[in-house]
């Protein structure tokens, strides 16, 4: 999937002429209005949604924030990253960012920059850096490369700002790892004591796996995804995993597809393994992985 298109108003040209006339005067009451549009824009593809804002200003201020929730860039190289312009201007807006696509140090930072209410960010991919984020009010993080962050989380915690940082970590209630060793989760995993929801690539041990359930308290679903990325091409073999914990389930999903689904209100991994770690729970008979290890995504 191209995700470039999920968030088009960071890349076109919002110069438009909402002069208002007498054809854009409102016929009914504000309220009324107000909820037809919204309809409208739940109810229009993504790649159309633009055409509403050249109604009327009052419409252009309704949908704006919505249009500027979600900034995705997916590892398509016709990608690019957005247009920071527009995003210093309207970054407000965003609450959502997905990048599994290499940029500049720059890029990548100026876009967080330009966004300061974060509460869902994804770094899925390979980075040389990532960018200061202990400052966003974030919920849910998804890193691929561990390394990288867990010496930055490493330094934060250690400078005048520790404080901060801790209060950030007990703020994240959903965080997805790519691959990462048995002693880089144990000392990173204990770092987030309110986390509920945990992702891990398919790379890890069954070592981690069980780190993880020891180290997170609070936790109510893992997620063991098998195919992280489209291009992967991977296919499943059981391997020697045992029953380990109720709160375990195995997704074969692409990450960056299933993300864009959730953003557009539709069931995502989470939901999923929610309700199958609900259905275990009601099935006092579910002895383990065996019935149903795979969740299969289109």
């Amino acid at each position: 999937m191209d995700t470039t298109s999920i968030s088009n108003p960071a890349y076109a040209d919002l110069s438009l002429d909402l002069s208002p006339d007498a054809h854009t005067e409102p016929c009914l009451p504000s309220e009324i209005e107000y909820e037809i549009f919204m309809m409208a824009y739940h109810n229009t593809a993504v790649a159309d949604r633009l055409n509403l804002l050249q109604v009327a200003k009052r419409v252009y201020a309704w949908l704006i924030p919505l249009l500027y929730r979600t900034v995705a860039i997916n590892g398509n190289h016709q990608s690019k990253y957005p247009n920071l312009d527009i995003l210093k201007r309207l970054g407000s807006h965003v609450r959502y960012i997905y990048v599994s696509q290499n940029g500049s140090s720059m890029d990548i930072s100026a876009l967080v920059s330009s966004c300061p209410h974060i509460v869902n960010l994804s770094f899925w991919y390979h980075p040389t850096e990532i960018p200061e984020i202990f400052h966003l009010p974030l919920k849910r993080l998804s890193v691929y490369d561990l390394e990288i962050f867990e010496k930055q989380l490493t330094n934060a915690l250690a400078s005048a700002h520790k404080a901060q940082v801790q209060k950030w970590c007990s703020n994240i209630t959903h965080l997805a790892w790519g691959r990462l060793g048995i002693d880089l989760c144990r000392d990173l995993a204990p770092r987030f004591p309110n986390v509920t929801h945990f992702l891990l690539g398919e790379w890890n041990s069954k070592d981690v796996i069980l780190e993880v359930l020891k180290s997170c308290p609070r936790l109510q679903v893992m997620i063991r995804l098998l195919a992280s990325f489209e291009s992967t091409g991977r296919t499943f073999v059981e391997d020697d995993l045992d029953p380990v914990d109720i709160r375990v389930v195995t997704v074969n999903a692409c990450l960056s597809s299933d993300w864009i689904r959730g953003r557009e209100g539709e069931d995502d991994m989470w939901v999923i393994a929610e309700r199958k770690v609900k259905e275990r729970r009601e099935c006092k008979g579910w002895v383990g992985w065996k019935d149903d290890l795979i969740l299969a995504r289109p």
